[in-house]
């Protein structure tokens, strides 16, 4: 897993992007005066911006309803938690721009190519995941393929949502590690398909 934003994984069997940039705004307001330099006040953090941009070849790897499920998240209108493969939450970003082009086609009119362009922007700041992070990577580095959702919150219980039923034992091997090392004392499972 190179990256998921929400239940969307970005790897090799999806879409895997070839550059990341990020681009991040702070804002410097200026107030003109007369004779004098104008004159600038530091007030905040203004958009935070990512840009994922690749190509895949669906006939060696990745599909093209990926590029579909990424156009059915933008169209719900929500955010999205963006976590790299390494652990690292980068906060809540939803879809502001898709791009794809399409090329060399097979008779069936299936692109042997597609580039692709994800633009994406900060909608709430990751404070509130924080509190979260070490549980977020440990789960994220054990089952990067397996989608899951879960609910950040700076205090309470973490809710974490899975949609697939093979990862009993392991799962619960996991999380007994992580009560067990003080690194979170409170979960609550849901969806997990097993008792």
């Amino acid at each position: 897993m190179m990256m998921s934003l929400g239940q969307f994984v970005f790897s090799l069997p999806t879409i895997a992007y070839q550059q990341f940039q990020r681009q991040t705004e702070w804002k410097h307001p200026s107030t003109s005066r007369v004779g004098e330099r104008d004159a600038y006040q530091y007030t905040g953090k203004g958009e935070d911006l990512i840009t994922l941009s690749g190509w895949f070849a669906p006939s060696l790897s990745g599909k093209p309803a990926s590029i579909d499920d990424l156009h059915a998240m933008a169209d719900r209108g929500e955010s999205y938690v963006l976590v790299e493969g390494t652990g690292k939450i980068y906060g809540q970003y939803a879809i502001t721009n898709i791009d794809d082009s399409r090329s060399m086609f097979f008779q069936d009119g299936l692109a042997r190519k597609i580039d692709f362009t994800i633009k994406l922007k900060q909608i709430k700041k990751e404070e509130g995941m924080v509190h979260n992070n070490k549980i977020a990577s440990r789960l994220l580095l054990y089952y990067e393929a397996i989608p899951f959702s879960m609910e950040y919150a700076k205090e309470g219980p973490l809710s974490i949502n899975l949609s697939h039923v093979r990862l009993e034992k392991s799962l619960r091997a996991v999380i007994n590690e992580l009560i067990e090392s003080n690194v979170y004392n409170e979960l609550t499972i849901a969806n997990c398909g097993f008792g």
